[in-house]
């Protein structure tokens, strides 16, 4: 694991430039988490890619990949992120909302904040709020992710 993450940090060092949350900037990352309701803890791993429209304004994709005592379940779907504001130099604020479909339909919504290591690479910390609206139930928890974001 040490290997891939270092290998992971040298690729994302080599993109020139300021790129972070600037328009026609691609993110690609992922995060993982997990919740705990009632004695059920579940985990979830969301792999993603998006696409700055506009200054702090992303939309993309993601796999959510999920596991608990009732079984495993593969959704995925669309989801919109916006940086509200910097949290000093090197951290910025943000609010991510998204659907997922699949094994399950379920709408979720997150707050975080982004660490930005060097100008491409972003370590991550949220806490999320998710609805499944088949099994009519809603959890909230916390994940923790990277993305990396480098310009065409």
């Amino acid at each position: 694991m040490k290997k891939v993450l270092f290998i992971v940090a040298l690729v994302a060092a080599s993109f020139a430039g300021t790129a972070q949350t600037s328009k026609s900037t691609w993110m690609l990352g992922g995060d993982a988490g997990f919740a705990s309701k009632e004695s059920v803890t579940s985990w979830n791993v969301s792999p993603n890619i998006g696409y700055f429209v506009m200054d702090n304004l992303a939309i993309g994709a993601n796999i959510d990949l999920k596991d608990d005592e009732s079984g495993s379940t593969t959704n995925f779907g669309p989801f919109v992120r916006y940086y509200f504001t910097s949290l000093g130099k090197s951290a910025k604020l943000y609010g991510n909302a998204g659907a997922n479909f699949g094994d399950e339909t379920t709408f979720k919504g997150a707050v975080g904040v982004a660490y930005f290591l060097n100008s491409s690479v972003a370590l991550e910390t949220a806490a999320y709020y998710e609805n499944n609206t088949d099994a009519k139930t809603s959890e909230y928890g916390l994940k923790i992710g990277f993305q990396i974001h480098f310009k065409k």
